[in-house]
């Protein structure tokens, strides 16, 4: 009976509790330096500037006067949604709102809650997706980590040690008739 919980035991999933604290932790330190969506610049056209170089004055001249009058109007896509504008004080505390959510998954999956801790992924995701550039390589990094820590289970269930322990109340009892 002994021999086959320990089997039972073995066989478990084990639960990487602090590599999973970790990414969060990595997660959480990274927020500061995440790109915003209403900071991101639209990708600009590049020149070659090596060609510009070998071009006769009044080419160069001609071009550098096309490039001042294209940076005077911006053409955008209005079929996306536009990112939406936060005052510096709001940017603080989105900041700080999406370190406490990643803190608070953190204390869900050291309390082993489930439930809290996939709804602190699920909210900390939706805001680096809503209110961050998801262009950005940091963001998207940071999306991917708490993707893949929302499909992990963290809840085990224990197997019943019932065997081991019958079998222990028996020997016992055996040694307190004789």
């Amino acid at each position: 009976a002994l021999a086959s919980d320990i089997d039972r035991l073995r066989a478990m999933p084990l639960v990487d509790t602090v590599g999973v604290s970790l990414r969060l932790e990595q997660v959480a330190a990274s927020v500061d330096r995440l790109l915003l969506a209403m900071d991101a610049r639209p990708r600009a056209v590049s020149e070659s500037g090596g060609e510009a170089a070998s071009l006769p004055w009044w080419q160069r001249a001609g071009a550098e006067a096309w490039q001042a009058l294209r940076g005077l109007v911006r053409i955008e896509r209005f079929d996306a949604v536009a990112p939406e504008l936060l005052a510096p004080s709001q940017v603080f505390f989105l900041r700080e709102n999406l370190r406490l959510r990643l803190l608070n998954a953190r204390l869900a999956l050291l309390s082993r809650d489930q439930a809290a801790f996939r709804n602190d992924l699920k909210l900390a995701a939706d805001w680096l997706e809503r209110y961050f550039d998801g262009r950005d390589k940091a963001v998207q990094n940071a999306l991917a980590t708490l993707r893949q820590l929302q499909g992990g289970e963290i809840n085990v269930a224990l197997p019943n040690l019932g065997e081991t322990q019958t079998a222990l109340r028996a020997l016992r009892n055996g040694k307190d008739r004789r």
